[in-house]
């Protein structure tokens, strides 16, 4: 890939706080690019370049900055991902770079195996096995190259997050199912009813029912009458009701106490008190 741009140099830029020219790089070995000191700035029209000393290695094409100190730690990200794409392709099985949209059957199938793997575990009952399994999956969905489709790696890391989101509920790790559940959420918002489901029981299980109120409430908006989300509304407002009826009894009917009472809840969102632990529903089970 780098040897690719080295042939048309001028093509090849970096848009950090400034744009940086590379369009004198050199095939010598560890030759800088550029001479100047590296605080050197040209002006053309509207456009400000810093110009930096840059040099490719002879074996391994990677291009590195002569600058090694932390004022260019914007430059340095730039160069680890160019570099990174540089080792993609020339990964490759083909001598070619691949077409726009392409989708390694092989990482597919790895993936798909993970997940069968982590849903085994998790029937059998081996939670945490389940979870490394996801874990795994998630790490190759998250390393597909760049040029392959986004809207696949979403479905793909949406589904597996979910899944380990689940394993660690049936553990009893509410926060960091809670996460997980957040993250399906957010990678997949129509759709994922058991994203939604699962963060907001997390959120119940840790005594947090307002935030659990307010988000299966957002999950109602996405996903219609789902029946699962319904129910664990109706849980929720149930259990909000009786909370309610008990600090009447303990507290009176003092609105400036109850209002304090609320304001504490809301600062201090217990960490965790658990309400009905009782069997997950068939329907939310790893799928």
């Amino acid at each position: 890939m780098l040897a690719l741009l080295a042939g048309s140099t001028s093509h090849l830029s970096f848009k950090i706080k400034h744009r940086f020219h590379l369009s004198q790089l050199s095939r010598t070995p560890f030759h800088p690019i550029h001479q100047a000191s590296p605080y050197t700035r040209t002006t053309t029209m509207d456009e400000t370049y810093t110009q930096l000393p840059l040099r490719m290695d002879p074996s391994s094409k990677a291009i590195s900055s002569t600058i090694a100190d932390d004022s260019n730690a914007a430059l340095q990200d730039e160069l680890v991902a160019l570099n990174q794409l540089h080792r993609s392709v020339v990964g490759l099985e083909s001598a070619v770079p691949p077409p726009p949209v392409p989708v390694n059957p092989k990482r597919s199938a790895q993936i798909n195996k993970l997940r069968e793997s982590g849903n085994a575990s998790f029937r059998k009952g081996s939670y945490a096995d389940a979870i490394r399994m996801y874990t795994f999956g998630l790490e190759m969905a998250l390393g597909r190259p760049p040029w392959e489709p986004a809207g696949l790696v979403r479905d793909e890391v949406a589904g597996l997050y979910a899944n380990r989101a689940q394993a660690y509920m049936a553990m009893q790790s509410w926060a960091e199912a809670m996460v997980d559940a957040g993250t399906s959420v957010e990678m997949k918002r129509v759709g994922n009813a058991k994203g939604w489901w699962r963060r907001g029981k997390c959120l119940l299980e840790m005594g947090r029912l307002d935030e659990a109120k307010d988000w299966v409430g957002r999950a109602l908006e996405f996903e219609g009458n789902e029946p699962d989300l319904v129910a664990l509304m109706k849980e929720i407002e149930n259990l909000m009701e009786r909370r309610e009826e008990k600090d009447r009894i303990e507290y009176g009917e003092d609105p400036k106490v109850m209002a304090n009472l609320l304001r504490l809840r809301v600062v201090a969102a217990p960490r965790c008190y658990s309400f009905h632990q009782r069997a997950l529903q068939p329907s939310m089970i790893a799928s």
